[in-house]
């Protein structure tokens, strides 16, 4: 009996202690913090500059939002002719892609 009294006190001494080593070791491990110095974080820019220009062209309406630029069209007769240029200037520290859409919706007498 008094044999058994021992090894019982031995375990739950043996469990209490390993139990503190892991919530020690588990803390220790979360817990723990460093410092760096010297790090440079640099964030570059994407800035399109839109310029439309052209010649023998009348626009009823020129927008740009800063996204997306258009140019309507008005009073063109038959044989109208002139040019048009876009340029697009990117003032950023970056390169991107430009995507560029051009659909002529001409109708003849008003209709569609």
């Amino acid at each position: 009996m008094m044999k058994r009294k021992i090894r019982l006190s031995a375990l739950v001494a043996v469990l209490v202690l390993m139990l503190a080593l892991l919530i020690g070791g588990l803390y220790g491990t979360f817990s723990d913090t460093e410092e760096s110095t010297g790090n440079v974080f640099t964030a570059g820019s994407l800035n399109l500059l839109s310029e439309i220009d052209g010649t023998n062209y009348s626009a009823i309406a020129q927008t740009a939002d800063g996204i997306n630029d258009n140019i309507t069209f008005a009073g063109l007769l038959p044989n109208d002719a002139g040019s048009v240029t876009w340029t697009l200037t990117n003032d950023g520290t970056v390169d991107g892609t430009l995507s560029l859409v051009c659909t002529d919706n001409f109708s003849e007498n008003g209709g569609q």
